[in-house]
């Protein structure tokens, strides 16, 4: 942890602690630690961790980019390009990169541009790429039931290289992923990202399927050129956006229900498929990594 820490320098970090096997969407139990406060608290959190939770963290300052879910070719190609501060093995082979690309704080807007351009480049998760995500806090156990060995125990999240510093091309890297960011929005023109209607401050939800078909075009208009989301991934950003506007999760489970990823499905395999992935997409609004 006190390599972490020094390689990401914060004055607070914001941890997040999760049920491993929670059937239903949580709300994280929240914490705000100094830099010495979470050192001492280590063995409180190895302790919750030990006791089937998830441990997350992050720097609260935004000048510290998270690449999610990269393979170690991913990783490579993005060490060959910008300076990696740090690098955390969440599981055998699953890599989250922190990248530090301001000595001065930056703003939600641009650390979000960064981290979505990133993702796309690199290979990382779309669905993780934001200014307040969360990673694994390393030296504690990723307790995900996929991870888990024959014996029961699960694997370490391990800091695999904690160097620090800033990278040098980090003011030519936020101008270049908000170029990118930007760019389907403008080609889009304005007019067609605005929000539809609102009636006395409040949103007229239509039915889900036009909910739906409604949500994947305005998703498709903001990745960035040449990315191609698959019909999961398609599903959770719809999931995530609309839940970000205020729709309610029993709406937006049948929102998800209603896509085209979901047709042909058997009832209770739609229903469990629709419930995974408004889940998946509180978690990502609440800042908590699910990979």
């Amino acid at each position: 942890m006190a390599g972490f820490c020094r390689a990401l320098p914060s004055k607070i970090f914001r941890v997040a602690l999760v049920p491993a096997e929670a059937e239903e969407v949580v709300t994280p139990e929240r914490r705000r630690f100094t830099e010495a406060q979470l050192l001492r608290g280590a063995g409180f959190l190895r302790s919750r961790n030990a006791h089937g939770f998830h441990v997350f963290v992050r720097p609260e300052t935004m000048r510290h980019v998270l690449v999610d879910d990269l393979c170690e070719d991913g990783l490579a190609a993005l060490r060959a390009a910008h300076h990696v501060a740090a690098v955390v093995e969440t599981s055998p082979h699953c890599l989250q990169a922190w990248v530090t690309v301001s000595e001065e704080e930056i703003t939600a807007p641009v650390a979000t541009a960064v981290a979505r351009h990133l993702a796309a480049r690199f290979g990382g998760d779309p669905g993780a790429a934001d200014a307040t995500h969360l990673g694994r806090l390393p030296g504690l156990a990723n307790r995900k039931l996929l991870h888990q060995r024959s014996d029961g125990s699960f694997p370490w999240a391990r800091l695999r290289a904690a160097p620090g510093g800033v990278d040098p091309g980090g003011a030519a890297l936020m101008e270049e992923a908000l170029r990118r960011v930007t760019a389907p929005l403008r080609a889009a023109g304005a007019g067609s990202l605005l929000p539809r209607t609102q009636a006395r401050g409040r949103i007229r939800w239509r039915s889900p399927a036009e909910e739906h078909r409604e949500a994947e075009r305005r998703v498709r208009l903001t990745l960035p050129p040449l990315l191609r989301l698959d019909r999961s991934r398609l599903d959770f950003a719809v999931a995530r956006r609309l839940l970000g506007r205020g729709a309610s999760v029993a709406f937006v489970t049948d929102v998800i229900a209603a896509g085209a990823r979901a047709d042909g499905l058997g009832p209770r395999v739609r229903a469990e498929y629709a419930h995974r992935t408004v889940a998946a997409a509180a978690r990502a609004l609440s800042g908590v990594e699910d990979g």
